[in-house]
């Protein structure tokens, strides 16, 4: 017979076999239980104490021999019932100690990293950016340069006037040799009317760097495009610290 169904309401494989062979042989010692249910018999008696703890197998003494009988087939929904009791006793149990458990849980910050290639990379990470940050929240970029200006400008555009309907406020330290053409290139240009504060600072390369809430973004801007973006509260904090130093240095 299948096991399946006597697994499915909480025994093992060995203890199934072994009452379904008691089934069929009746009262018997443990060879002949070996050998019907096909179980090491190195196991056997474990398995027997099992069954009799659940009430699924009795003994009986036959001229001072021990042999085990299964417990009629009722009794499969009794000890049904017994374990939904307490399964019901352990979940009240488990529920009178979760703010106790919760308490104990690690609290420190979730943290994930990710790698995003190409242009369409690029914007993915940036839109993470207008996700997570809310009305009055701060978006921070350091080194954006001439480069990715020309690579995604209707994208920035777009991006920034969206930034913008949701309140959310930037500030930009760009690339000195960028100041001809994003210095007068809006949005940039625009201050207050975008939520936007730029300065500049001589920081060469292809390189751009988003800050916000727990993010941290490396974009790469050459080539094939690379964005490596890590979430973890402290390094994001680190870079908005650096971040500040650098704004203090800058030049409008």
């Amino acid at each position: 017979m299948n096991t399946e169904p006597l697994r499915k309401i909480g025994l093992t494989e060995g203890e199934s076999k072994v009452y379904l062979a008691l089934l069929e042989i009746g009262a018997s010692t443990t060879g002949p239980i070996v050998d019907k249910a096909r179980v090491a018999r190195s196991k056997i008696y474990h398995i027997l104490e099992r069954l009799i703890e659940k009430g699924l197998v009795t003994t009986i003494l036959e001229k001072q021999v021990k042999h085990y009988q299964a417990a009629d087939p009722d009794r499969l929904i009794t000890y049904i019932s017994e374990t939904e009791r307490k399964l019901q006793e352990n979940k009240k149990f488990i529920q009178s100690i979760m703010p106790a458990l919760e308490a104990r849980k690690n609290q420190g910050p979730m943290e994930e990293a990710e790698i995003y290639r190409g242009i369409e990379g690029v914007k993915t990470a940036r839109e993470l950016a207008l996700k997570t940050l809310k009305k009055g929240d701060t978006l921070y970029v350091l080194g954006g340069n001439r480069i990715n200006q020309l690579a995604l400008h209707a994208y920035w555009k777009d991006f920034h006037q969206r930034r913008k309907a949701k309140g959310v406020y930037a500030k930009y330290i760009i690339q000195e040799d960028a100041r001809d053409t994003m210095g007068k290139d809006k949005p940039y240009s625009e201050g207050k009317k975008m939520l936007m504060q730029v300065k500049f600072f001589d920081l060469p390369g292809p390189v751009h760097i988003d800050i916000f809430g727990d993010y941290v973004v490396t974009c790469i801007m050459q080539g094939s495009f690379v964005s490596f973006l890590i979430k973890n509260k402290f390094v994001a904090d680190y870079y908005r610290n650096y971040f500040n130093k650098v704004w203090e240095a800058a030049s409008k």
